[in-house]
């Protein structure tokens, strides 16, 4: 069957393909970050001397989120106007989402407190999770009438702070407060002082008791859960391998994978899977609902997380929350 064979030969290619662009990424890119940034920082500052101002702009702050260094935080406060115009432009250019499927990614953690006339007596606190709400709330959202009943909390998804999504809200008067577990992160916005309101806490310290909990006579199923979602940066790769190579050596381990919906590289983990012969070994999961990830977590013995840097994490925390131990990847020299 040449057709079949020519398949999974692509398929094969494939799967290498982004093995080896993971494996690049990791121990190439990620050791040399912060020079990387200088790079990208020295080529924005040629592109904006050039006048081609927007692209250095932009790339200016993928320079700041890939190290950052040295060169990358002296033209941020160099440029922090023109950056934030661009990141404005940005933001409302992305947003498309409905204000229904905003307030979905969003919670009222306090109500506002209003007298007898109307007044407000003291705001409530609006909580908008994930940086890709972000621009679709600013975009859409009555900000100005939003903000004299409530505070803003942003909670953003990931690590590295200089994004559209971000700078653009500090063309606001009012603060809004962002939440920065990542200490780079609390510098960055610190040093711009804007509007922007660094908190030491993140989205780790925010997890429902009614829903992860430990559930009783729960037998233990998987040796280790990983949960995740379909962005590069979870480092599933690195999972599948340690299975492969332990199962190689007569230890085999019950995994159990879960991801949500959103990132890139879906089709190359299910090939990985496929390719290092781990089907019958792991159990993959898809958009589970909270209810549901808390029993995974009860039926496992660990869970993990291995990405290099990525900000505040909740799922080791909604795991401690089930009763169920995590196991940390910590990269010395960086706190992310």
């Amino acid at each position: 069957m040449p057709g079949k064979k020519s398949g999974r030969f692509v398929v094969r290619l494939r799967t290498r393909f982004a093995y080896l662009k993971w494996h690049v990424k990791d121990y190439v890119v990620f050791p040399l970050r912060s020079y990387l940034s200088s790079v990208l920082a020295l080529g924005s500052y040629l592109l904006k001397t050039v006048g081609v101002r927007d692209n250095g702009l932009v790339l200016l702050m993928k320079a700041d989120r890939v190290g950052p260094s040295r060169l990358s935080r002296v033209l941020v406060r160099l440029w922090f106007e023109d950056l934030v115009e661009v990141s404005r432009r940005v933001v409302l250019k992305e947003a498309n989402a409905s204000p229904e499927w905003i307030e979905k990614r969003s919670i009222v953690l306090k109500d506002p407190v209003i007298d007898e006339t109307g007044g407000v007596l003291e705001k409530g606190v609006y909580l908008i999770k994930f940086t890709t709400t972000f621009p679709d709330a600013f975009a859409r959202f009555n900000l100005e009438r939003l903000l004299e009943y409530f505070h803003i909390v942003l909670e953003p998804s990931w690590a590295g702070y200089c994004l559209p999504e971000i700078l653009s809200w500090s063309s606001l008067s009012a603060p809004i407060i962002v939440e920065a577990s990542e200490c780079e992160d609390r510098s960055l916005l610190e040093s711009l002082d804007t509007n922007l309101v660094p908190v030491e806490f993140g989205s780790g310290d925010w997890v429902d008791p009614d829903v992860f909990r430990p559930i009783e006579a729960v037998e233990k199923e998987y040796d280790v859960i990983y949960v995740a979602n379909f962005n590069s940066i979870k480092r599933q790769y690195v999972f599948l391998k340690a299975l492969r190579d332990l199962d190689r050596q007569g230890v085999t381990l019950k995994a159990a994978l879960v991801c949500g919906r959103w990132g890139e590289c879906r089709e190359e983990i299910l090939d990985l899977i496929r390719d290092f012969q781990l089907s019958d070994k792991i159990t993959f999961y898809e958009g589970l609902s909270q209810p549901e990830l808390n029993v995974l977590l009860n039926k496992s013995k660990v869970n993990i997380l291995l990405s290099l840097k990525e900000g505040s994490n909740r799922s080791l925390f909604e795991g401690f929350f089930a009763g169920t131990p995590g196991i940390l990847l910590w990269v010395c020299g960086f706190n992310g």
